[in-house]
């Protein structure tokens, strides 16, 4: 998934956009429109894409639901593991 800008007539529109192949060719499908924007925003969404650490946030999280003793509460499992 990417941020990408598109000039039509003047106006620059922002796009969330992903990349996939079809019949081994790349292209692209359009996610979610932003609605117009101008350069300097643009750049400041993609800067905010490039700092933000998912897995940073995601280890915080697990440690409030595993109450900070490093185990899976037992509501979590799955049944097939139990």
């Amino acid at each position: 998934m990417f941020i990408r800008g598109v000039r039509a007539k003047g106006v620059l529109y922002l796009q969330i956009a992903e990349s996939y192949r079809e019949a081994g060719r790349p292209k692209h499908r359009i996610l979610c429109p932003l609605g117009s924007g101008d350069e300097q925003e643009l750049l400041r969404i993609r800067s905010l894409l490039r700092s933000w650490r998912p897995m940073e946030y995601a280890s915080l999280a697990l440690e409030d639901v595993n109450g900070g003793d490093g185990t899976v509460p037992q509501s979590f499992r799955s049944p097939k593991f139990r």
